[in-house]
């Protein structure tokens, strides 16, 4: 079935919402409708951004909400075809009938974190409005940290996959201001909490072991785990934190390797 003339007019730059945005609610109404029967095929990702006039990149996030809508699915080596909906298969029982969750991918998550909500303002977003960035100054600090005897070690090289040596002795002397005995060698910095995260659980977890998580907790970080083949145990949340009642019982059962908290909320 191909896909009615509606999705064929022109993405506007200057609405409030984002291309990628436009173009998801685009294939998202045409699927609804049922004007896109499952089993479709969505136009490849090159072939959509030369009709709609937008980037690769634009058409991956929209087909990656539509993924993360329950909508599509990809296919290796295929490309993205509608999914079959909860509306389209028969009813179970009411007594058989199970929440089914849509479909998480890690991926798509990640990179819906780095799409801002149309012109509004997202100070969660982790990355400044480019407004807000003094280009000359970065300029110069670029050239300067790459010019001379900096060149080598900087920017021709890998650098210790640990971290930067200078920077691991200084945590190791804060750590012992508050009691804390660890050497330089003993610390290993990350680029962000996923990053951390991620180094932690490939270390000391398995595919198929049980992991404590918060609930409410990251989405993110639930979908990380899922990739990766673990199982995720919610314990939930409250004001005082953690209902232990709860944890010792999920312990007891399950002997999970790790508990991801978020200490402060």
């Amino acid at each position: 079935m191909r896909p009615s003339s509606g999705l064929s007019a022109a993405l506007s730059r200057g609405a409030d919402t984002t291309l990628t945005e436009q173009l998801s609610a685009r294939y998202s109404e045409q699927i609804r409708q049922r004007l896109m029967a499952p089993g479709t095929r969505l136009p490849s990702v090159r072939e959509c951004a030369r009709r709609h006039g937008v980037s690769a990149y634009t058409v991956v996030a929209a087909y990656d909400q539509l993924q993360a809508q329950g909508l599509v699915e990809a296919r290796r080596q295929r490309g993205f075809f509608v999914r079959e909906t909860a509306s389209e298969t028969p009813r179970p029982s009411a007594e058989k009938a199970l929440r089914v969750p849509l479909p998480i991918s890690a991926t798509t998550l990640m990179r819906g974190m780095f799409q801002p909500p149309g012109a509004l303002p997202m100070p969660g977003l982790g990355t400044l409005p480019v407004e807000w960035l003094d280009l000359p100054m970065l300029n110069t600090a670029l050239r300067r940290v790459s010019s001379g005897a900096q060149l080598g070690p900087l920017s021709l090289q890998y650098g210790e996959p640990a971290g930067d040596l200078r920077l691991r002795r200084a945590l190791a002397t804060r750590l012992a201001d508050h009691g804390v005995s660890a050497s330089a060698e003993q610390i290993v910095t990350t680029i962000g909490a996923t990053h951390a995260l991620d180094v932690v659980t490939r270390s000391l977890v398995r595919a198929g072991d049980s992991v404590l998580v918060d609930e409410p907790g990251w989405s993110v970080e639930y979908a990380r785990l899922a990739a990766l083949g673990i199982r995720a145990l919610p314990v939930p949340r409250g004001e005082d934190g953690p209902d232990l009642a709860v944890m010792q019982r999920l312990i007891e059962a399950h002997r999970p390797h790790l508990y991801v908290t978020v200490s402060v909320l």
